[in-house]
């Protein structure tokens, strides 16, 4: 039987489940396919204050600063170039501005160089992956680079893997298919009811059995 595999990664809320994974689940379970959820959010808060984790979340701290702390490690080779590499100008830039305190930004660079690359180390080698035909990555707001750093990873050592970047809206959209090009990750993208995201699991042959509702993708891939 064919089993896939659904993470909800950072930065989701941690006080609640997430109700697109929750639905798509169900809809996935009724049809009679093997699936379970990996709430990766929960696992960085061994790395990260939950206050702190909230306060990126909700987007008390500048728009952008989660995906900030995991751009480094969307590349094979480490922190990639050198503009993404450098993480002081960004922060001088919204500390000029009075938009970052001052009392944060070492734990910020903190938790970009050791803490997330630590992060997506443990999570590749504490799930055993390869009892999945498909792994489906939530995309949705700041999950974005966050899921798709953890993708890359999986995708490397687990190349035969389908993996699949959930998204949503022109800017993810955009950044899913840039990724997928070089990476090897299907992109799949849905309309904004997390119901109809049962559709872009399609990348599996098997789950092509799930009903294909006409108009329900945004942008069929």
């Amino acid at each position: 039987m064919t089993s896939l595999l659904l993470v909800n990664m950072p930065w989701a809320g941690v006080d609640t489940a997430s109700i697109q994974v929750g639905l798509l689940k169900s809809v996935v379970a009724r049809r009679g396919f093997e699936v379970e959820d990996l709430y990766g959010n929960l696992d960085l808060l061994d790395w990260i204050d939950p206050v702190l984790y909230a306060r990126i979340a909700q987007g008390d701290l500048p728009v952008l600063i989660g995906e900030w702390l995991f751009a480094p490690w969307l590349h094979a080779d480490g922190p990639g170039p050198a503009r993404i590499a450098r993480a002081e100008p960004y922060l001088d830039f919204l500390a000029e501005r009075g938009r970052l305190p001052e009392c944060v930004r070492e734990t910020l660079l903190d938790l970009r160089d050791r803490a997330v690359p630590a992060y997506l180390d443990r999570m590749v080698e504490s799930v055993d992956w390869r009892r999945f035909d498909a792994i489906g990555f939530s995309c949705v707001f700041s999950q974005a680079v966050p899921s798709l750093a953890l993708a890359r990873r999986i995708k490397a050592a687990h190349p035969d893997r389908t993996i699949a970047a959930l998204a949503k809206g022109d800017r993810h959209v955009d950044g899913c298919r840039r990724f997928h090009s070089a990476q090897g990750i299907r992109r799949q993208v849905a309309s904004a009811t997390a119901a109809h995201l049962q559709l872009a699991l399609a990348a599996a042959p098997a789950l092509s059995r799930i009903d294909r509702r006409p108009g329900r993708l945004r942008h069929p891939v």
